[in-house]
């Protein structure tokens, strides 16, 4: 156990110094939101090959919904269709990939059926990581998204602030309703 402790702290340690190493700030600087306070939540997939590191999220910018509009390449409403996790290709950052599919595409992704949406934490093999500044999904759940592009997958801009999660045709935390708030958006889109 004391072992199993010792590995997950030399993993945090350098998870914390690889996120330090890369961060660069250039002015004007953005209005920055601090991300919520690291949380690790055990995960006990096997009582004795369980270990837990935090993946490095830093700060996000604070975004409005005029922010987001814009700056995304893909505006939808759709549905979390299937989560996968995966290391990246140097074993270094668990990613999870959300299948998505796509119920009404408001910007871009007009002629996709499903799109994939990546986004870091997850578990695999025994080993649960978590960005406190990246959404999560549940498989089944409706969500409106403000994606960018990167890569071979779709990224949710701004962190949780892009992900908005849908239930009774109601955006949850906005208390307004989808047709309202998709509206919202083609009138700040000019359309």
């Amino acid at each position: 156990m004391i072992k199993l402790i010792g590995t997950a702290m030399l993993i945090l340690v350098l998870l914390a110094i690889a996120g330090c190493t890369s961060t660069t700030v250039e002015p004007p600087s953005p209005t920055l939101l601090p991300s919520a306070p690291p949380t690790v939540t055990p995960i006990s997939l096997t009582p004795r090959e369980t270990s837990i590191a935090e993946v490095p999220s830093g700060m996000v910018e604070k975004l409005n919904i005029e922010d987001l509009a814009t700056k995304a390449e893909c505006i939808l409403v759709g549905a979390a269709k299937g989560l996968q996790s995966h290391w990246d290709s140097q074993r270094t950052v668990i990613y999870t990939d959300v299948t998505v599919s796509v119920e009404l595409a408001i910007k871009g992704c007009s002629n996709q059926r499903e799109v994939l949406v990546r986004v870091p934490g997850g578990v695999v093999g025994g080993i649960a990581m978590q960005a406190s500044s990246a959404p999560t999904f549940e498989t089944g759940e409706r969500v409106l998204l403000f994606l960018e592009c990167e890569e071979d997958a779709f990224h949710v801009l701004g962190g949780f602030q892009g992900k908005l999660t849908i239930q009774n045709d109601t955006v949850l935390g906005l208390s307004v309703s989808l047709s309202d708030f998709v509206e919202e958006i083609k009138q700040i889109l000019g359309r």
